[in-house]
Formats: structure tokens, sequence, C-alpha cells
């Protein structure tokens, strides 16, 4: 991803740009699948051309059993591991889960996992 493309995503956020380029935008996307990635959005399912920080798809390739064997024989505190496998359970993707999607030509970027608060 550009600078420039960063700039504009962070712009949108804010609500300052109100008129990137035309081939970019922001928006929310609904993990439809995560292995194979998939996104939905209010009109269509992305599945080419994602990028991702690859800690969020742990999921795919082993999820909460490779994170549990991971702790199995950790030293102590056991408190501190207990909290990190409630972490790492909460940030990896799961289908259903809403991510900040930006689009860059024919590039969708995940930006960040979101939960709804209030």
């Amino acid at each position: 991803m550009s600078e420039r493309s960063i700039v504009e995503m962070v712009e949108l956020l804010k609500g300052g740009n109100k008129n990137p380029s035309a081939d970019s935008g922001v928006m929310l996307a609904e993990i439809a699948s995560v292995s194979p990635l998939v996104l939905k959005t209010s009109n269509s399912s992305i599945s080419k051309n994602i990028y991702i920080n690859p800690a969020y798809t742990l999921e795919a390739s082993g999820g909460e059993a490779k994170i549990e064997s991971l702790f199995a024989d950790a030293p102590a505190p056991k408190m501190l591991f207990d909290f990190l496998k409630v972490f790492h359970k909460n940030y990896l993707l799961k289908k259903g889960d809403t991510v900040i999607v930006m689009q860059a030509g024919i590039s969708f970027y995940v930006a960040e996992k979101v939960v709804k608060v209030s």
C-alpha cells in the first residue's frame, strides 16, 4: 500500500478528504469465509486481491487448537498466558466478523477488525 493510499484512508476515516481518487475507497465488509478468505460487502463477494495482516488468519491454519498447544507448557505466571489465549481468540478473524477494508484499484486491504460496542 502506498503512503498516499494510507493518507487517503486516514482522511476518509476522519471525514476530511471528501474527494478521494475515484478508484479507492473505505468500506465495511463481513468475513464470509476465513479459509479461503472471502469478504462480503453490501453488493458483492471478494475473494481475490485481498491483502491482510497474517496475524488475523491464524484461524485458517490451526486456530484455537494451535494457540492452545503453544501455551500448553508455558512457564509461569499462568494468568499471563490465560490472558494471551483470550486475546488471541478474540483477535483472530472468524466468519461473521466485520472489518474495515480499503480498496485501491483492484486490490483490497483489510485495515482492521471492528466490533460494535454500543
